[in-house]
C-alpha cells in the first residue's frame, strides 16, 4: 500500500537545495498550515542526501540507502505523524542538469520496511544555500 493512505501527503510548495559547502542536496515538499503565518508550514515529504562521487548524472539513480549517499527520507509535521524509519528501497534520479538557478526536474522512490511506498516527482528551481 501506499503511504498516502496513513499520511496527507497534500503539499503547497516543493523545494530543492544544493549546499555546496556539504556537497548535500536537500528536497523538502510543503504545505502552509497557517495562512497568516508563512513561518508554520508542515514539511509533508524531505528527502535529504549527499551528492554522488562524480555529481549528479541525469537519469542515473542515486540509491539513498548507499551509506555514501547518506539518504534520509522524513516528515515533520505539527501532528508528529512520522513516517516509518526503515526503508527497504529509495533512490532519487534527476530528469534535467542539476543546475543551480534552473528549473530541475526528477523523481524520488521510496519502500518502507512495513511495505508501504511513497514517490513522487519534482519540477522547480535549484537554489543553492551556503551558511
Amino acid at each position: 500500500g501506499s503511504v498516502k493512505n496513513a499520511h496527507d501527503l497534500t503539499f503547497d510548495s516543493e523545494e530543492l537545495r544544493f549546499f555546496p559547502d556539504q556537497k548535500a542536496y536537500e528536497m523538502q515538499y510543503k504545505k502552509q498550515i497557517d495562512p497568516n503565518d508563512p513561518s508554520k508550514v508542515d514539511i509533508v515529504v524531505k528527502i535529504d542526501f549527499n551528492e554522488p562521487a562524480g555529481g549528479v548524472v541525469k537519469d542515473k539513480k542515486i540509491d539513498l540507502l548507499d551509506a555514501a549517499i547518506g539518504g534520509q527520507v522524513e516528515r515533520v509535521t505539527a501532528a508528529g505523524d512520522t513516517f516509518p524509519s526503515k526503508r527497504t528501497s529509495a533512490q532519487v534520479s534527476f530528469h534535467s542538469a542539476a543546475t543551480v538557478g534552473k528549473v530541475v526536474d526528477g523523481e524520488f522512490a521510496v519502500t518502507f520496511d512495513n511495505g508501504e511506498t511513497l514517490f513522487g516527482t519534482w519540477q522547480t528551481k535549484l537554489t543553492s544555500v551556503s551558511f
